[in-house]
């Protein structure tokens, strides 16, 4: 209840400047992330450039014919 009237006396000009410093803090803190985020992003392909080529094709399924013997119309 004491908060309540604590912020009623206050000026809008007050309440106006603490919630744009709240709302320039959560932006940081959401730019801080997104920073983060791709650098991270980034150091993962540095990585994946480093790695030779050619291991991933072995692994992968050739072009052969395809099986199955899929029936068409009667």
């Amino acid at each position: 209840m004491e908060v309540i009237q604590k912020r009623r006396a206050e000026k809008p000009e007050v309440r106006d400047a603490a919630r744009e410093a709240a709302i320039r803090e959560i932006k940081e803190r959401i730019k801080k992330t997104k920073d983060e985020k791709k650098a991270k992003k980034a150091e993962v392909t540095k990585s994946q450039k480093s790695q030779p080529k050619g291991g991933a094709s072995r692994n992968a399924p050739g072009k052969g014919p395809k099986l199955g013997g899929g029936g068409g119309k009667r």
